[in-house]
């Protein structure tokens, strides 16, 4: 009751009031806390920002957000920086002692009933700084959501920001503050506790719903401005852009490469590296879902990606990190080749090899090529039975690519040792992947060097193999070695009847043998 009656004479005892209103805010007695609440909402309503602001925040030399301008284009966006690191109470307060403080500040700004654009870039700046939004403290994240829900309600109210209808073609807004608000909630979502990210997401349908009449509006208004800055992404951030960035996504597809880029080119697995192998498995997604999001990577980022993360990352290193690493790489490789994204011109690039730079662009292309195919070659001996798993099914779409044909003779001698493997679910993935590669030989889809390492020889050798292993005791492993004889019969019949004849009475049953006969 004593500040109904002292009002703005409050003012002198502020910092004492608000000490001792920070020190119920969490109490177990709900009707305690209620009360602190309703106080400090008087006393927002009893006073100026200008009153508190300091108290709760050291105010910035320049006072205000620097703005950012949108080229005329809309092709390129000046992004210096997307929070600016401003020192605030927050910098040296304990965690406790925020999530206090935002509770306290929620309050107060809910009783405003004043708010400058001077207040509110002060306001922003602070509540989007690194100090407040970089925690690992579920509570003061969730705090913090709640109170940049009723602060871009506030700056609604007066102004700084306006709803979708009142503007005659969408929201435009001036200043970027509305974007900090927008990046912050995205970076919130980065907490491991459900319940925060799903009060962030809520706290942003509502600020989309309020300046866009949508729910993915802003993510297409600040796609660009929020990948400014390559190196300074989160990965909740751009996972989010990437989900709702619609045509934005589509368009600047090179700018969302260049992050993967960024944050992979130099992978160290002796230090804790799990953020970096987040990006890559997100790298992952992102090529296996790029038709459904429509986007097109160029040529040269696809070598960059090959030159820079897969290869590198995708041989063995000592170390479990190294390991998990190195699935994750052939995971995108696996998607690069499964999706047919790998143009033609990668590995023969339309060059004159009677000049010197084409000679070296076609060398290059040349040298590309091979370490794509040891990268994918050397690992199917793994120790990891579900790596092996993924690059065996690899087989058919990596003997499809240029190589030379003692490459291709390499390759299949690698993959038919694979039927020796321990594992039976291997062994059977190996013969299907052996069968799709003959039918792919068979329709003429191999190129002329590849199909030139299927010479009679050959043939006999893989046909011996395969009937070896169409006795196994294992009979879905015996089917599906029959079926690929059966496939291997349509491109060479006499040399699979000569030596099915020869191992006929060798078998425990004659009954595959004699579906080969037929």
């Amino acid at each position: 009751m004593t500040l109904w009656f002292i009002e703005s004479n409050a003012l002198q005892y502020m910092q004492g009031i608000l000490d001792a209103l920070y020190k119920v805010l969490r109490d177990d007695d709900a009707a305690i806390k209620n009360e602190a609440y309703f106080c400090l909402e008087l006393m927002g309503k009893l006073h100026n920002p200008d009153n508190y602001i300091p108290l709760l925040l050291t105010k910035s030399d320049k006072g205000s957000l620097e703005i950012q301008e949108q080229a005329a284009d809309d092709s390129e966006v000046e992004h210096r920086e997307i929070r600016r690191r401003t020192l605030t109470i927050f910098s040296t307060t304990a965690n406790t002692t925020k999530v206090n403080i935002l509770i306290a500040f929620r309050y107060l700004l809910m009783g405003s009933s004043v708010l400058s654009e001077e207040q509110a870039c002060i306001i922003t700046q602070a509540v989007t700084s690194n100090d407040v939004v970089d925690s690992e403290a579920p509570e003061q994240l969730m705090a913090l959501a709640q109170l940049i829900e009723v602060f871009q309600e506030l700056l609604l109210r007066f102004g700084h920001i306006k709803k979708y209808e009142d503007t005659a073609s969408g929201y435009e807004g001036e200043t970027p503050l509305d974007f900090y608000l927008f990046f912050t909630l995205l970076d919130i979502q980065t907490c491991v506790d459900v319940k925060v990210t799903a009060e962030a997401q809520r706290v942003l349908d509502k600020l989309n719903a309020c300046l866009t009449g949508s729910t993915t509006g802003l993510y297409t208004k600040h796609f660009l401005r929020s990948i400014a800055d390559i190196k300074n992404v989160p990965l909740p951030v751009l996972k989010m852009l990437i989900k709702h960035g619609g045509p934005m996504l589509t368009k600047y597809t090179s700018n969302i490469v260049d992050i993967f880029l960024s944050y992979l080119h130099n992978v160290r697995y002796d230090v804790d590296a799990r953020g970096q192998l987040a990006y890559l498995t997100t790298l992952n997604d992102f090529i296996l879902e790029s038709t459904q999001l429509g986007v097109s990577i160029s040529a040269k980022q696809l070598e960059q990606i090959i030159v820079v993360i897969i290869v590198p990352n995708g041989r063995w290193h000592v170390g479990g990190a190294a390991h998990l690493f190195r699935k994750a790489s052939l995971g995108c490789l696996s998607a690069l080749l499964v999706q047919n994204l790998l143009p033609e011109r990668l590995w023969c690039p339309d060059v004159d090899v009677e000049t010197e730079e084409g000679r070296k662009e076609a060398g290059q292309a040349k040298e590309l090529l091979t370490s794509v195919v040891d990268t994918w070659k050397n690992a199917l001996d793994a120790d990891d039975a579900e790596l092996r798993a993924v690059v065996v099914k690899m087989a058919p779409f990596t003997m499809r690519l240029p190589m030379g044909t003692n490459e291709a003779a390499d390759c299949m001698k690698e993959l038919l040792l694979r039927l020796d493997d321990s594992n039976d679910i291997l062994r059977t993935l190996a013969v299907e992947s052996l069968h799709v590669v003959f039918a792919d030989h068979h329709a003429g889809k191999l190129t002329k060097e590849v199909s030139q390492a299927f010479t009679p020889d050959a043939l006999k050798d893989w046909t011996a193999t395969l009937l070896l292993h169409m006795d196994d005791p294992n009979i879905e492993l015996k089917e599906a070695a029959c079926a690929c004889l059966q496939k291997v019969s349509e491109i060479n019949k006499d040399i699979v009847s000569s030596l099915a004849r020869d191992v006929r009475s060798k078998h425990m049953t004659t009954r595959y043998i004699d579906r080969l006969l037929a």
